[in-house]
């Protein structure tokens, strides 16, 4: 994807750029966005009628959560089926194919401490949603001084598209008002009250 992408080029070695400080149209974008993923759940859920969490996901989507939370992302990369795709929504980015493992790879230099706490979930055979808490420390991948080294929590969303063992697409949805908001880059708000502020790892 071309544009004001998160990363310089995905034919690189990948790295933050001005995606992230361009966080004014990004946030107000993002209510629209998680009003739209929110939605999605719901109707989506109904439809499935399962039963939210880990266990009523795809093999494929619990071995992504598995790997994020085991910080495997050669792992998490090797879910992807060859012309997959990795989107992040907020910061108008997407890995495609080959990209995905130096996109993977960044990140996981770029966050530390990263933990996905699933609260709901479903899927079929085509499609899956996971809603989760993601945390992390931020090492780099939020270009911003004076965020290093500050942890962070935000809800998010990741909509999967599917084929067989595979995945084909994972959209990203998440609060980057809050994140940044946690950094003490944007000031306190209604729409950080929920999350606690950012703190120095530990």
């Amino acid at each position: 994807m071309k544009g004001d992408n998160m990363f310089a080029s995905a034919s690189e070695p990948v790295s933050p750029t001005v995606a992230w400080s361009r966080r004014g149209a990004v946030g107000a974008c993002l209510a629209t966005l998680g009003l739209a993923a929110t939605r999605f759940l719901d109707v989506a859920a109904a439809q499935a009628d399962a039963t939210p969490g880990v266990a009523a996901l795809p093999a494929v989507v619990q071995a992504w959560v598995e790997a994020y939370n085991g910080r495997d992302f050669a792992a998490m990369a090797a879910l992807y089926a060859a012309d997959g795709v990795y989107e992040d929504v907020p910061n108008n980015f997407a890995a495609r194919g080959d990209e995905i493992p130096n996109f993977l790879a960044t990140a996981e230099q770029g966050f530390g401490d990263v933990r996905v706490d699933v609260t709901g979930g479903f899927g079929t055979d085509t499609w899956a949603a996971v809603e989760y808490l993601f945390s992390a420390t931020n090492l780099g991948m939020i270009p911003i001084p004076g965020t290093e080294g500050m942890a962070f929590t935000s809800r998010a969303v990741t909509i999967f598209e599917l084929s067989a063992d595979k995945i084909r697409r994972s959209s990203d949805y998440y609060d980057l008002v809050s994140i940044l908001t946690q950094l003490g880059v944007m000031p306190a708000g209604d729409a950080a009250d929920a999350m606690p502020q950012g703190t120095p790892a530990t």
